[in-house]
């Protein structure tokens, strides 16, 4: 258990570094993928759509963009309820 915690930390510090990296439009890129990929999903806290998503809305916060991450989400939030109807 404790390898496996140390592997996702690793993990999420070198996703972290990569989307330090990006510009803001590949971030929002970034964010819709996430973002899907954690509300299509039944997922529980560890799993790496979460993380990544989370990751993704920290980088936003870090920037002070939280838009970027906003628009995303509501972009992938307006798909799934025209999928639902």
């Amino acid at each position: 258990m404790v390898e496996t915690i140390v592997a996702q930390q690793t993990a999420e510090t070198i996703f972290q570094a990569w989307l330090r990296e990006m510009d803001d439009r590949r971030l929002e890129s970034e964010a819709l993928t996430w973002i899907w990929l954690s509300e299509t999903h039944n997922s529980n806290p560890w799993d790496e759509e979460l993380w990544r998503r989370d990751c993704v809305r920290s980088e936003c916060q870090r920037r002070q963009k939280p838009e970027i991450f906003l628009r995303a989400e509501n972009n992938i939030l307006a798909q799934i309820r025209r999928t639902a109807e």
